[in-house]
């Protein structure tokens, strides 16, 4: 089938634009259309067609520099709909011209994280307040309960009692916090006829022995997050597993990398994330090849649920909210929802203890493979949109929890 110039079809069903263009007479338009590079002077919405009539694939925040090409289709908008390189479409209604280079919305840069530490409050929270004036004033805000992990651009002491200023400018009592040492990634690539990874030490301390016994001679000893790597998988007897230097480690100081359960037939080329709940392991998959592996953290309480579901929202980054806002961690990055309503999602975490269950439900994962899964992953995400959807247009990656 035809495609016009500069547009590209993700799947068949998008063939219906290219027909509808060419019904309207606009065919020429699209191919010879004016490029403009136009800053958001709103959120504004992305269409897989230029028409409000179906629900947006795409969100782009307020302040993003983005190129567009005037179809000179104007129904639904007064000011005509434009189409991305990316083969959405936006109304030009709140956009506005610019010189200024193409860049993504502040609040969606990923090196947001950059120059803020990390601290979380611990046993017997901490008092915040919403802004310095009313820190002046002693006038106490939300109180966050244990586990809110703050994004923290300074530290200042007041009457021999520290405080932390967050990147949003709240002020938050810092005598229950401690400062977080994050891992950035603990990712592989794996690639078909080499050695794979086939397990991660997840505990400090760890030594292989000669025999499956605590007391036999030690052969080696490691360090957290140590890779092991083989080729084939890591079998699990009587609590030790067998290295394949021939010395045997305890199971509960190693997150084996093993075969997924899975009651479908994938197809060659479709992508799934498989997340083994009893090794704490996130896998990614082409067909049947596994493709990335890296740890993760799941529930500290079991609440993450077993099941086959797709990704049907990905946001760039949001702060997340429990409790009233009595529970928060700031700035998460790289979020895919694959249970919107029950609000669980695979997303960054900042802490250092993957491989073991942490969270209240969602995926941890490492900030850099968390981004590498958010970039791999359907719907097809681009520099300058906020979030993505799962749509008729393109399915969410398979996610598979067992």
């Amino acid at each position: 089938m035809w495609e016009p110039k500069g547009i590209k079809l993700k799947t068949v069903g998008l063939c219906i634009v290219a027909f509808e263009m060419v019904l309207l007479g606009l065919s020429g338009a699209s191919r010879a259309g004016e490029m403009l590079r136009m800053r958001t002077l709103r959120q504004i919405a992305v269409y897989g067609s230029p028409s409000r009539g179906e629900r947006p694939v795409a969100r782009i925040h307020y302040g993003a520099v983005i190129e567009v090409e005037k179809t000179g289709v104007t129904r639904g908008c007064q000011n005509g709909w434009g189409r991305l390189r990316s083969n959405g479409y936006v109304c030009l209604s709140h956009l506005k011209e610019t010189d200024a280079e193409a860049t993504v919305a502040p609040e969606d840069d990923p090196a947001i994280d950059q120059n803020f530490e990390r601290y979380v409050v611990t046993q017997g929270g901490a008092y915040s307040f919403a802004n310095r004036q009313q820190f002046a004033h002693r006038i106490q805000g939300k109180y966050l309960y244990r586990g809110t992990v703050l994004a923290v651009k300074q530290v200042i002491i007041r009457g021999n009692t520290p405080y932390l200023i967050t990147r949003d400018g709240q002020y938050v009592q810092g005598e229950n916090v401690e400062k977080m040492s994050p891992i950035w990634s603990l990712g592989h690539h794996i690639k078909a006829g080499e050695p794979m990874v086939t397990g991660y030490v997840i505990s400090d301390n760890v030594v292989s022995r000669k025999h499956p016994d605590e007391k036999a001679p030690v052969v080696q000893e490691y360090s957290k997050f140590d890779v092991l790597e083989g080729r084939s998988l890591l079998e699990s007897v009587n609590g030790w597993v067998a290295l394949p230097d021939g010395s045997y480690m305890a199971d509960t100081d190693l997150g084996r990398v093993r075969k997924a359960e899975i009651s479908f037939e994938p197809m060659p080329d479709e992508k799934w994330i498989a997340v083994d709940l009893a090794e704490q392991v996130v896998s990614a998959y082409v067909g049947e090849q596994r493709v990335f592996v890296t740890l993760g953290s799941t529930g500290k309480k079991g609440n993450t649920e077993t099941g086959a579901y797709r990704i049907k929202w990905k946001r760039r980054l949001q702060t997340m909210n429990l409790y009233g806002g009595h529970l928060r961690v700031d700035d998460v990055q790289w979020v895919m929802y694959y249970i919107p309503k029950r609000g669980f999602a695979l997303h960054t975490a900042w802490h250092n203890n993957f491989g073991h269950p942490v969270s209240h439900g969602c995926v941890n994962l490492p900030r850099d493979d968390a981004r590498w899964f958010y970039e791999w992953a359907s719907p097809t995400s681009f520099p300058f949109e906020s979030e993505d959807f799962h749509s008729d247009y393109e399915n969410g990656t398979r996610v598979i929890v067992f």
